[in-house]
């Protein structure tokens, strides 16, 4: 080479040809995360490059820019620049900031980060019934009933807050409450408690309906109802409108729109509900002390 060095041509040649070379191999080592793709670790967790965007819940979120220590995201045009550790709400999404790395070069900088919704969710009280997915600062709204969780020392409790009452719950713990069930599921631990999430199932507790003759029930499966001093249990129903019950540990089983005499107590069946587990199944019931004679109500 001659005394222009890298200023001559053939010099600049070669730098190019050694640069070209570098950055291959660079994504040869790293893979897809240097062309743009998304990583996920989680299912709230993002890596971004610079200037990439990824589709989250119907939004759009990108990464603008890292420096510093800093990230600049935008979600659906609105932007705010994050600290390292930082959480925030941007247009609707909670987010925090756990990882940039800025390599003094745009198109390599990058930043992983935690995301997820921060709307509260309304349940009507037709769809109260089922799995729910809660994180520490939200709430559910199951018709005027408020439920939400608060994190404890211990990584398999949840402290759960109904109304104006609360108590903690151990993962597979039941609680009856307010007219609900509240069985504590799963707890996941993320990076930040604002992140970790805890699955419970709710379901509606038993439900006293207007009889003339007898005692009628809305019941839930698994969830005993003292009938003049013996526990009627709902067990489970099946599709073909047959329900399951014990009474005081005494099984039977009774046809919907029929009637069966079990330990000294009288069980009618006018509605069965079958849902997929028997967790959700429900029976609608008439139930009296054992007679010979009876006018279904």
């Amino acid at each position: 080479m001659n005394k222009r060095g890298w200023n001559s041509p053939k010099g600049l040649v070669l730098l190019i040809i050694i640069s070209l070379t570098v950055l291959t191999s660079y994504m040869d080592i790293f893979g897809e995360s240097i062309t743009g793709n998304v990583i996920r670790t989680s299912e709230s967790m993002v890596e971004l490059n610079v200037k990439e965007s990824v589709y989250f819940n119907g939004k759009t979120l990108s990464l603008d820019q890292v420096r510093d220590n800093t990230a600049t995201l935008e979600v659906d045009g609105i932007k705010k620049i994050l600290f390292l550790d930082e959480m925030d709400v941007i247009n609707g999404l909670t987010i925090r900031v756990i990882e940039v790395r800025d390599e003094k070069n745009q198109y390599l900088d990058k930043a992983r980060i935690l995301v997820r919704d921060s709307n509260v969710k309304m349940v009507d009280p037709e769809h109260s019934t089922g799995r729910f997915k809660v994180n520490y600062d939200e709430s559910i709204l199951l018709d005027e009933i408020s439920i939400r969780l608060s994190p404890t020392e211990d990584a398999n409790e949840v402290r759960i807050f109904v109304n104006d009452i609360n108590k903690k719950l151990e993962i597979g713990e039941t609680w009856d409450t307010h007219g609900l069930i509240i069985t504590l599921v799963d707890v996941k631990n993320y990076i930040g408690k604002e992140f970790d999430e805890a699955e419970l199932i709710i379901r509606k507790g038993p439900q006293k309906l207007t009889s003339i003759l007898d005692k009628k029930y809305d019941l839930p499966s698994n969830y005993p109802v003292d009938i003049d001093g013996k526990l009627l249990t709902l067990i489970k129903t099946n599709s073909v409108g047959t329900a399951q019950f014990s009474v005081d540990g005494a099984i039977s089983f009774v046809k919907i729109h029929q009637c069966e005499i079990r330990n000294g107590v009288q069980i009618c069946v006018s509605e069965v509900q079958d849902k997929e587990g028997n967790e959700f199944d429900r029976a609608i019931v008439n139930v009296k002390k054992e007679v010979k004679e009876y006018i279904f109500n």
